[in-house]
């Protein structure tokens, strides 16, 4: 090979410890070429090719975080663990894309050199989570596994955002966001309360059925939880439910798989741990597709979970009518919010930064180019996207105190509960 070429593949973890067989050569991951190969500790590596805007140390510490964190939560040893990137220019400017396969000791990582790193962090924990959920608290589905994505994906969530808590690398501020981005796309789905069996019709067919798992299994995993706390008064909570399900599954390693072996270890754990019967929460709510009622306290001692009103989000010109005018901007509504900060039709779009589509109250940018004025001037135009009238909506209001990060007190006892799993 080339002089400085650098090979890395989980196939080497076999001389790390771990048993080799067929299957792992056929879900493997294996680069070559001009990387940097990262030990990352207790057992994780990191393989990095390309230049990004994060560092390779900050790159590393990432990993070591997570790794040592992920193993804490699940009280396990140090194991094999590799993370590969690739870095792909952007598409356009302003375009983000980060994106990878997970494999079962590995993720390859396909990302955009501009992707915010608490991104790649948010995808890289979820990854590795699937080194436990599902394969270490009980099997999928044998057939139609679509059927337990709610679990797979939706768990993995879940426990993945404790994870970023705990391992410091997202506040309470930055949990709530993420939260409250899912519940916003949830409550505004068209398949919303679709039964399950329509996502095993329509998983790989319809984009919108595609990330139903995800949200419903992450709310009810929110949903339980507040159970948990509830019947425990405080003592449990659905992390004691995951490690109950590590438990049995383990105690159960040896049996062949089971058609509900995941699901089975959740009904029991929920048993052991809670004394609750959840038969008649997988009928409603997974089987039939009902939405789970979130209670208020659902977030104590961080916040208020509840239903709120806000101005109906518009960018303040007409985005279709944009994109068919090859990036012109059209449609500015004269004395609208985009209007007032200097947005003109005529003007080129160059990218948007900032803003949550869908949200009036986070403020937004739009980067252009203004030949109004004969040479071409770069310019950038912030502002709140409210439309006319107002909308209702579900969402995670932290308390001020929390928010604002006045409190230390109540914003330390707000992390510890987002992302212990004590």
């Amino acid at each position: 090979m080339p002089s400085g070429t650098r090979f890395a593949s989980d196939l080497e973890h076999q001389s790390m410890g771990r048993r080799l067989i067929v299957a792992d050569l056929i879900d493997s991951v294996m680069v070559g070429g001009d990387f940097r190969v990262l030990d990352a500790g207790g057992g994780a590596r990191i393989a990095i090719r390309g230049q990004w805007e994060r560092t390779d140390a900050q790159w590393q510490a990432s990993l070591t975080k997570i790794g040592r964190t992920m193993r804490a939560y699940w009280g396990a040893n140090d194991e094999p663990y590799l993370v590969t990137i690739l870095a792909n220019p952007p598409m356009a400017p302003g375009s983000v894309s980060v994106g990878g396969t997970g494999r079962d000791d590995a993720f390859a990582f396909f990302a955009t050199t501009n992707a915010p790193p608490e991104r790649l962090d948010r995808v890289m924990t979820h990854e590795m989570m699937h080194t436990w959920v599902p394969r270490r608290v009980g099997s999928l589905r044998l057939k139609n596994e679509q059927l337990g994505y709610w679990l797979s994906e939706g768990f993995t969530d879940w426990a993945a955002w404790r994870v970023m808590v705990r391992a410091g690398l997202w506040t309470p501020i930055d949990f709530a966001k993420e939260f409250n981005e899912a519940v916003s796309k949830y409550d505004a789905s068209p398949v919303r309360t679709a039964p399950n069996q329509t996502v095993l019709e329509k998983f790989w067919s319809d984009p919108a059925v595609q990330t139903l798992p995800y949200q419903r299994g992450m709310l009810l995993a929110t949903y339980w939880d507040a159970a948990v706390r509830k019947a425990t008064e405080g003592k449990a909570s659905f992390d004691q439910v995951l490690l109950e399900m590590q438990r049995l599954a383990l105690a159960k390693r040896d049996s062949p798989p089971t058609e509900e072996g995941a699901v089975d270890h959740l009904r029991t754990a929920m048993q052991t741990i809670a004394k609750l019967d959840i038969s008649e929460d997988l009928r409603r709510y997974v089987d039939s597709g009902e939405a789970a009622p979130l209670p208020e306290d659902a977030f104590a001692p961080c916040g208020t979970f509840g239903t709120f009103s806000r101005p109906r989000f518009h960018r303040g010109f007409d985005v279709e009518a944009t994109q068919r005018n090859k990036n012109i901007i059209a449609g500015v509504i004269v004395g609208g919010p985009a209007y007032r900060a200097g947005l003109r039709d005529g003007m080129r779009l160059l990218g948007r930064r900032g803003g949550e589509i869908g949200n009036a109250t986070v403020e937004i940018t739009y980067d252009v180019e203004d030949t109004g004025t004969g040479e071409p001037v770069r310019r950038s135009f912030s502002y709140l996207p409210e439309g006319e009238g107002t909308e209702s909506f579900r969402a995670l209001r932290l308390h001020q105190g929390v928010s604002s990060g006045a409190d230390a007190a109540l914003s330390s006892a707000c992390a510890r509960r987002l992302g212990s799993a004590k």
